[in-house]
């Protein structure tokens, strides 16, 4: 499994033949888009996060000047499918977990590039170990546009400051919309993945045009946009999502995971330690910020030049401490 860039149902209250459909999209683009899952033991994982993606984004400093005293005082929100209780997560549930069998902990992946933490279980650690992670789980057999956009309001409500959506939709839902807006507009910044399409079509809400939605991409190992990555206009930025590791169901290992799912929690990670810097800062800031402090090369995708804005952990560095 690797990340998923799920379709939604036009329908808020889908009946079963839609539920059906839905599942089967789900499966077929999880088997033709994604990476297979490769869980590894983790004696052969390095305990502190991946040293190649911290040089590929330039943030060895920007991670490590980072306490988790200061985090603490931002609240992450993950939205997500595939959600589950794990030893290496600090989770605190807004809904309910699903009682049913998870076959892909999609959530799982997504928050332990976050916030991992090594136990007696393994000794993987994710950008911002021991983070309090905010969770909204959607069932995967209940992803709907009406569902996200009552986990965006319920999150906003619980006051949380930043919220990961590693899921897109084609469907351009004006209730989204509406959550969406008012989500920023309460000073909370939404950074969604752009969908995994290999086109530019448009998912939402990674594509609306709205100041503090922050829109990413995926780039592959040689620093080229990964072919089933959607590319757009309203891409703001770009961070590694070729074979990522992070959790599993089975405590003891961990797997590589592929798509702008993956990329989404780390520019997340980022963001939170920008917020912690800069505690009057809003989500058009952050968004600003991110973008104007990215480095800008021309690379490729699916044969074409394209030009690439990529995560500086460097350049951010200097953005309020006076670097």
């Amino acid at each position: 499994m690797g990340s998923l860039g799920f379709i939604m149902s036009r329908v808020t209250k889908p009946n079963h033949k839609y539920v059906y459909i839905f599942i089967i999209v789900i499966i077929l683009s999880a088997i033709l888009m994604q990476k297979k899952e490769n869980p590894r033991e983790e004696s052969n994982v390095e305990p502190s996060y991946q040293n190649t993606l911290l040089t590929q984004l330039n943030a060895e400093s920007y991670i490590k000047n980072s306490t988790v005293d200061d985090i603490s005082q931002i609240k992450i929100g993950i939205i997500d499918t595939g959600i589950l209780e794990h030893p290496n997560l600090n989770i605190t549930m807004i809904n309910d977990i699903s009682e049913e069998e998870v076959e892909f902990p999609h959530g799982v992946g997504v928050m332990g590039i976050i916030g991992s933490y090594g136990t007696s279980y393994n000794s993987y650690e994710g950008l911002l170990p021991g983070v309090v992670l905010y969770a909204y789980n959607i069932p995967l057999n209940e992803l709907t546009t009406t569902n996200l956009s009552t986990g965006i309001d319920k999150l906003v409500e619980f006051g949380v400051d930043i919220i990961n959506i590693s899921l897109s939709t084609s469907v351009d839902d004006p209730k989204l919309y509406k959550s969406v807006k008012a989500a920023v507009s309460r000073n909370v910044t939404i950074i969604c993945s752009s969908g995994n399409s290999g086109d530019n079509s448009l998912y939402y809400p990674a594509a609306y045009n709205l100041p503090g939605v922050v829109s990413v991409g995926a780039l592959n190992n040689d620093m080229d946009i990964m072919p089933a990555t959607t590319v757009n206009e309203q891409i703001d930025i770009y961070a590694p999502g070729e074979g990522i590791n992070s959790l599993n169901k089975e405590f003891s290992s961990i797997s590589d995971y592929s798509g702008t799912s993956m990329a989404t929690p780390i520019i997340t990670s980022f963001a939170t330690i920008l917020k912690v810097r800069c505690s009057s800062i809003t989500p058009e800031e952050i968004e600003q910020y991110i973008r104007d402090n990215s480095t800008v090369y021309l690379g490729r995708w699916r044969g074409i030049s394209k030009s690439i804005r990529l995560l500086n952990g460097e350049k951010l560095d200097r953005i309020c401490t006076g670097g």
